[in-house]
């Protein structure tokens, strides 16, 4: 019998009286009235029509297959890099070489952590840039004109990042480049193109991904367009800013403060949260869609969405970009810049660690970022309707130099600053863009969007009012009683979807709890693949679980009702296929409902529900007749194709958002505090995904035949998950080369002073404190420092920000901490902190100076009393921002002070109002003040830079210089330094100068090692007759009037050395006692030393009896040259006399010369000495250096 989609329509079918018994019913339907399928004996009977009809194991499958080849088909699609370019031999500005730009980016990797204030970064990474970017202006094309120089801004601004600080930072660096067509300088005119990425590194990592690979990309880049024929259309500045890690505290410097900073109309940001993989274009001006229109016709192998744009912005990832400055701080009032922010997100585990070395960096990531950006920025050209001869050229790959062509030949840069987006809600044009699985963008306008939504919204409801219409039959009222059943078992259904996919996210909920409380959280941390067992899996088994047992329910209900009423349709194997019709018709109406709420918000991630939609939901629900039907004639083959059909472009794109977002978001989980879980937070966004890739195929539970074995196979998957996960397999962090995922904590070593309000100490204490920064992080203090050491929960209700040295404002994530007493750590530089000065304003406001001394970065925290208000300061214009709330309701103001040159004390003042202050200026020096309406707290975190590194002297390469005892030197420093052999090659190329500078240069490529530059350095620079010099100072030495015996048997260990190494004892003592002065000499012959020891210690001795006898008799030191000469009133004698005892002394000086430490004025004289004795030697004259010295 032929069925149709009446299901609602009433049949009154009388129960069989005809005294046969029917046993119980199994679940199964059959044909015709018996549902029975075993026999008598046991036996099973053969599958009746209808059963044939329904969905079996093969269906399962063949669909279980279908979602594992999709998976694997995104994966490989997501992981896949293109080679990198080896070499360019025409280096006509056409290629960008990802090899090139790799030994560029290993070069900056190689000078190791570049934290603010460090060496490393104030000086090696600023001269390895100047260097850089002075051989590529020697190698530029005539068409260009390249100009650089280092700016050092001081400012401040407030942030609103995590709890709110004001940001003040003095003497950073920022190293700035321009390349402008040389015919057409640039004018005062908004049209220049910014690209930007920052050297600087968190503190204990070297950052080649954040953000050295950015600064590696951008020379690559600077180096290309330098070697075009033709000149660019506009400039471009390329910034390599020096203070991003601070918290963008060097964009701010550029943007609102640098001459060229008036030029900018767009910019390009390089950032990284990851390690290798493809840049992710994450942030797009939301002013204008032009650059994102760009980037989609340029890049040839694009990667970017508006889901990582919105999740970004709404502050669910607790980081934050130069993207941000820029667009907040650059423009002109009322506009705001066209920018693009590129982020390096994969493998998220290496961000701000150690591991974030060459090691994950592969070729392919350079060269696809190098491509994407390149291309897509050369295609605002053709998007914008400017041609220009930039884009007529081929070019090889690089994404970001496309990019950076295109943007220039835009019209809308063309245009200036006429062309800037506005940034009230009337001027935003947001557009919805994403790829492809990386093989090409999608784009498109809100207002298409919008009407897309509007139009499936209209088809689907008119279709199932028409599907619905056209099953109810009968007269007038049946029809009406029909139609009202037909809304009413769709209203069914959409309240069973919705039941099951809540109570799937409270099964989800429950397992995450289950391994919470086993103490196994986030083991999926290291092995994201558990997740399909923990989560995917239990939502989809809860899903056809409720589906199934409503199943059964329904079908048991119709065999067994006793009313002798059933609501059938045509017949009842005809009703599985019309309850799976109206499930599909729910599940289109609640995504429709998520579209519409979210396009409602102007949440422009509904592309994902919009395509299961318009794909998926036509098939399935628009044209449910036609699909259904094959299902209904037995035709599962063409069932199987047209459901498969539907479902594959969506849940393509679902399945590759699924490996994004985990992508992006499971490493965060370990770095993301202590205060929340995360197992539940993975339970809920994992189950949510399952049901977007699942939600159309889940009905079908209804028209199986065995619903329940997928069922049991999924919930044996959970079960053996979990089994994992509770094993040590589920361990979730791991230090395996090339694997890493380490568990993150902060330790620092604190010394704290606590005031009373007068300003007395009145409790100081040292130790450890212990900063968890995942779930995991307490159990593992306890477990391994708890048990060894008396450690405590700090209580943050006794003292501001817990009386703890937080680093950043971040008290409301990590407020979870420990403290452990230890001995307190010797800081060598000295922290002080004064008040200086009082002042009264105007009533009841009273205005405060201070006085700061400290390391390279710093916290002060403020809270004023209750009823006192902070309401001006020197750090910024206006009300400052009153922060967190700490007891009693009072603000918690948090400033972050930094430098990278050091500029000496920081100075400030504040006002303060509420209270009577005592009136007057503090006396002078008078450091305490009774009463003061403020609680203050000015920790210096324990960072590796808080003290200063040792500037080794500066080695020339003179003749008089002695390149073994600079070597012995520079050791000793490094030494102090802690400096490893790698970083003592690395660091020594800014302490040389002129000819040893130039030798560096020439023989860079040879010198792999520290012991080969020692080797080639002696080699280059030790002098032949050192020995023989030695041995002859050695004889001429004496002891002068004045020279302290020490000074004088040093100097002669000195020489020794020098002369010969294994010199015996008898030898030195010859020595010393011919030098030594004669009151001494003749108290040591009696007995003379036997050891060059022995000799320094009753030398000393006899110095210490002399001196003391001297001052007794009121003694002083007798020259004998000038005691045996009589001079009476000769004049000319006398200066004769002078004349030969000058140059006695100034032979003795010349032949016992020894090397300074540094070119100074002491070497200046002893230069002029031996040129007065003997003939002048020719000197080279001093080359400019770019290291700083920083004190």
């Amino acid at each position: 019998m032929a069925c149709d989609a009446r299901d609602g329509s009433l049949r009154y079918r009388q129960k069989g009286t005809n005294g046969v018994h029917q046993p119980p019913w199994n679940g199964v339907l059959q044909d015709g009235v018996s549902y029975v399928t075993t026999q008598a004996n046991g036996q099973r009977q053969p599958l009746s029509r209808h059963e044939k009809r329904l969905l079996g194991e093969t269906f399962y499958a063949f669909l279980l297959a279908f979602y594992l080849a999709t998976t694997l088909l995104v994966r490989s699609l997501q992981v896949s890099l293109p080679d990198a370019v080896s070499s360019d031999p025409a280096d006509e500005g056409r290629v960008f070489v990802g090899a090139r730009a790799k030994q560029r980016l290993a070069k900056l990797v190689a000078i190791g952590q570049r934290s603010v204030g460090s060496l490393e970064n104030e000086v090696i990474a600023v001269d390895y840039l100047m260097r850089e970017l002075e051989q590529l202006r020697e190698r530029a094309r005539p068409a260009h004109r390249l100009e650089f120089e280092v700016q050092k801004p001081n400012g401040s601004f407030f942030l609103d990042f995590i709890d709110g600080f004001t940001s003040s930072y003095r003497g950073i660096q920022n190293v700035i480049a321009r390349l402008s067509p040389r015919e057409h300088p640039a004018v005062d005119q908004r049209h220049s193109l910014l690209v930007n990425c920052h050297y600087d590194t968190a503190p204990g990592s070297p950052g080649a991904s954040d953000d050295s690979i950015g600064c590696a990309i951008m020379l690559e880049i600077l180096h290309v367009l330098s070697r075009r024929k033709e000149p660019l259309p506009h400039p471009v500045i390329f910034l390599f800013n020096g203070a991003e890690e601070n918290i963008l505290q060097g964009s701010h410097g550029f943007i609102t403060q640098h001459k060229w900073s008036k030029e900018v109309a767009a910019f390009v940001n390089l950032e990284a949260c990851g390690a290798g993989g493809k840049e992710l274009l994450f942030q797009a001006s939301p002013s204008d869609p032009w650059l994102v229109k760009a980037y989609v016709d340029g890049a040839t192998r694009p990667f970017g969405s508006i889901v990582a744009e919105e999740v970004f912005q709404s502050g669910l990832i607790p980081s934050d970009t130069d993207f941000r400055i820029f667009r907040d701080f650059g423009g002109i009032p009322g506009k705001a810049l066209f920018c693009l922010d590129f982020a390096f997100a994969e493998n998220g585990y290496v961000y701000h660690t150690k591991y974030d070395n060459m090691d994950y960096i592969p070729d392919g990531s350079i060269q696809h970022a190098g491509k994407s950006v390149a291309e897509a920025l050369s295609c605002c050209a053709k998007c914008s309707g400017f041609d220009s001869q930039l884009s007529s050229a081929p070019y090889s790959g690089d994404n970001m130099l496309g990019l950076i062509l295109k943007i220039l030949e835009a019209r809308e840069l063309n245009e200036g600053s006429s062309s800037l987006g506005g940034t009230g809600d009337t001027d935003v044009i947001r557009a919805v863009y994403y790829d492809f699985l990386g093989v090409f963008m999608v784009t498109y306008s809100v207002s298409v969007s919008s009407i897309v939504v509007k139009l499936i919204i209209v088809i689907s409801l008119i279709s199932m009012a028409l599907r619905m219409k056209a099953s109810a039959t009968g007269g007038r009222e049946l029809h009406r009683h029909e139609l009202a059943l037909q809304v009413w078992g769709r209203i069914q259904a959409l309240l069973v979807t919705v039941c099951s996919w809540g109570l799937g996210l409270v099964a989800c909920v429950l397992v995450a709890l289950t391994l919470t409380v086993t103490g196994s959280t986030m083991s999926w941390y290291k092995q994201p693949v558990l997740v399909l067992g923990l989560y995917y899996s239990t939502m989809i088994a809860t899903l056809m679980a409720c589906h199934w047992g409503l199943t059964m329910l329904r079908r048991r209900r119709l065999k067994s009702s006793t009313t002798g009423l059933k609501v059938l349709g045509e017949s009842e194997e005809c009703d599985d296929w019309n309850v799976l019709e109206r499930y599909m018709d729910a599940t289109q109406l609640l995504w429709l409902t998520l579209v519409f709420w979210l396009s409602s918000k102007n949440i422009l991630s509904y592309y994902i529900p919009n395509l299961w939609a318009v794909f998926t939901g036509t098939v399935v629900s628009v044209l449910s007749h036609w699909t259904l039907g094959m299902g209904r004639k037995g035709n599962k083959k063409a069932l199987m194709v047209a459901i498969l059909s539907a479902v594959f472009l969506p849940l393509l794109l679902t399945v590759y958002l699924c490996f994004n977002i985990h992508m992006g978001i499971m490493p965060i989980m370990g770095r993301n505090g202590t205060l929340e879980n995360p197992e539940i937070a993975v339970a809920i966004m994992s189950g949510v995904l399952a049901i977007a890739c699942t939600s159309f195929v889940v009905p079908l539970t209804h028209v199986s035949r065995d619903g329940w074995k997928p069922v049991a196979v999924l919930s044996g998957l959970v079960v053996l998950s979990m089994l994992i996960a509770m094993s040590p397999f589920g361990f979730p962090f791991s230090a395996t080369p090339g694997d890493v995922a380490p568990q993150r904590m902060l330790l620092f070593n604190v010394e704290r002073k606590f005031y009373d309000k007068h300003q007395s100490m009145v409790k100081q204490d040292a130790g450890v404190w212990a900063v968890p920064l995942d779930f995991n992080g307490p159990r593992t203090i306890w477990q391994h420092i708890g048990t060894k050491h008396h450690i405590k929960k700090v209580d943050c209700s006794e003292h501001v920000y817990c009386g703890m040295p937080y680093y950043f404002p971040v008290i409301s994530k990590l407020k979870e901490t420990y403290y452990a007493d230890f001995p307190g750590p010797i800081f060598d530089k000295g922290r002080t902190f004064r008040l200086l000065s009082r002042n009264v304003t105007k009533a009841s406001t009273i205005r405060l100076g201070f006085e700061l001394t400290g390391p390279s970065h710093m916290g002060l925290i403020m809270s004023p009393w209750e009823g006192v208000n902070l309401t001006q300061w020197s750090f910024t214009p206006g009300t400052p921002y009153r922060g967190i709330k700490w007891k009693n309701n009072r603000d918690a103001t948090f400033v972050y002070l930094s430098q990278g040159i050091d500029m000496g004390p920081w100075n400030f003042w504040i006002e303060l109002q509420g209270l009577e202050p005592q009136h007057g200026l503090l006396p002078e020096r008078q450091r305490t003040m009774n009463q003061t309406p403020l609680n203050i707290t000015a920790p210096a975190p324990p960072h590796l830079v808080i003290n200063q590194p040792k500037t080794p002297k500066t080695f020339h390469g003179a003749a008089f210089e002695d390149a073994d005892d600079w070597l012995e030197h520079f050791d000793r420093v490094a030494v102090i330094n802690d400096w490893t052999p790698e970083r003592k090659l690395r660091s020594v190329y800014c302490f040389l100068e002129d000819s040893a500078k130039t030798w560096f240069e020439n023989h860079e490529a040879a010198l792999t090692s520290w012991d080969e530059f020692h080797r080639q350095f002696l080699k280059a620079f030790v002098r032949e007759d050192r020995k023989e010099t030695a041995q002859r100072a050695i004889e001429a030495r004496v002891q002068g009037p004045n020279e302290r015996v020490t000074t004088y048997i040093e100097d002669m260990d000195r020489l020794f050395r020098c002369a010969e190494p294994s010199m015996s004892e008898s030898k030195k003592v010859r020595h010393l006692m011919r030098g030594v002065k004669e009151e001494i000499f003749a108290g040591l012959i009696r007995n003379p030393p036997a050891t060059s020891a022995e000799f320094h210690e009753e030398a000393t001795a006899m110095e210490r009896a002399l001196q003391l006898r001297a001052r007794q008799y009121n003694r002083g030191v007798h020259p004998s040259e000038v005691s045996s000469v009589t001079l009476g009133n000769d004049i000319s004698a006398l200066r004769e006399l002078i004349r030969a005892l000058i140059k006695k002394e100034l032979q003795k000086m010349q032949a016992t010369a020894s090397p300074v430490e540094q070119l100074s004025i002491a070497e200046m004289v002893r230069a002029e000495l031996r040129q007065a004795v003997h003939a002048p030697q020719p000197s080279e004259a001093p080359q400019q250096r770019h290291c700083v010295e920083i004190s």
